[in-house]
């Protein structure tokens, strides 16, 4: 469920795997939990049902931060597949529910232009672009992010892949800093 684009407003939910992490960004939408959560369990039937709903604007109406869990269990990693490949999701942890599904097309399209490239994945986070690089035939891919767990997660998922870790540079800081870095300027990205 993507919110507005299902004409479900300021509602998200995420399915990997057995489980879903629901994400509630209005206080409108918040007044359904109860319904909501009884209607995911008869319909999905999921082992367990994690909330994240931790975004700022929250607080624009007035509405705290709620995290945890609703339903059954629900481990702190789950496994997912997506075209193939296989990656860890921290959905307690994570951004916004652990994952960023409505980029599949978008990793799946950059592989037609990923053999033998070297790659500059910026934002990186859990390395899912990485991922299909590599996947695809990438000479060596840079994937840079602020958070050091979302790179040690994005390690995870290359050896996952079985991909080598060797074609990969992870780099933690500031994406802005990478760009305008005197060294990084010198590297020829594709």
């Amino acid at each position: 469920v993507h919110s507005e684009n299902d004409l479900l407003p300021g509602l998200i939910v995420d399915k990997y795997a057995d489980y879903l992490v629901l994400q509630f960004h209005t206080t409108g939408m918040e007044a359904w939990k109860d319904e909501i959560v009884k209607a995911l369990k008869e319909i999905m039937k999921p082992t367990g049902i994690y909330e994240r709903s931790d975004v700022r604007t929250r607080g624009i109406e007035g509405a705290e931060k709620q995290v945890g869990l609703l339903y059954g269990k629900v481990p702190q990693k789950i496994k997912i597949s997506e075209n193939g490949f296989k990656f860890w999701v921290d959905i307690m942890g994570g951004q916004k529910t652990g994952f960023f599904l409505d980029q599949r097309d978008k990793r799946q399209a950059l592989m037609k232009y990923a053999d033998g490239k070297n790659l500059l994945n910026c934002f990186a986070y859990s390395g899912g672009f990485s991922v299909y690089a590599l996947g695809a035939g990438a000479k060596h891919v840079v994937s840079v992010d602020a958070s050091e767990s979302a790179l040690e997660l994005a390690v995870e998922n290359v050896k996952l892949n079985k991909l080598d870790v060797k074609k990969c540079e992870f780099v933690c800081g500031d994406v802005k800093d990478y760009l305008y870095d005197e060294e990084t300027k010198k590297k020829n990205f594709d």
